[in-house]
């Protein structure tokens, strides 16, 4: 791990309490003092600076390592959801519950996650959008799309547009 400081990259890895090896990084979402990583050798980690400046890196127990994980969410909630291609994972603090099916869509080829609000969320899989209240358990509104198209990352701005980038395709906006 290096911190970019003064146009100088500094290595960090003496001052992180666990030694780790990583891969490919997949995500990262920041929560407060934390930054969530996911990679494809870990699984999922944080990184916590304390008021002194000291680093440490905490492994995420209740999901496993060999997980890919493809994108982590920290809502306005409080709510951690980490999403792996067939799998949604959401905690609240506690330990985590692991989403397969909701409603009547079986989540698979899952992709990345967007909130758009408290307990609404998109999900993007190979047929397009999901969009989900998760307050009622149920699929909201499904925008298939024509083509398979490999989504890598999605954004929600201001005007409530879902903002969709894509792996050779550009970027997708939808207006809901």
């Amino acid at each position: 791990i290096c911190l970019y400081k003064d146009g100088e990259i500094e290595n960090l890895n003496q001052s992180i309490s666990t030694p780790v090896q990583f891969g490919q990084i997949n995500t990262l979402q920041f929560d407060n003092n934390k930054v969530w990583i996911a990679d494809n050798r870990n699984g999922v980690m944080s990184i916590k600076q304390d008021n002194s400046g000291q680093i440490s890196l905490l492994h995420l127990n209740g999901i496993p390592t060999n997980e890919k994980i493809k994108s982590i969410l920290h809502d306005k909630l409080g709510n951690l959801w980490i999403l792996t291609p067939k799998k949604l994972y959401v905690s609240n603090g506690g330990a985590f519950s692991v989403i397969r099916q909701i409603g009547n869509l079986y989540l698979n080829n899952l992709h990345t996650i967007v909130a758009s609000g408290p307990n609404h969320f998109w999900v993007a899989n190979d047929e397009g959008l999901v969009e989900i209240d998760d307050e009622k358990h149920r699929v909201f509104l499904q925008h298939i799309l024509k083509k398979t198209v490999k989504i890598t990352s999605m954004a929600q701005d201001e005007k409530g547009r879902i903002w969709v980038a894509t792996f050779g395709q550009g970027i997708i906006c939808f207006n809901p």
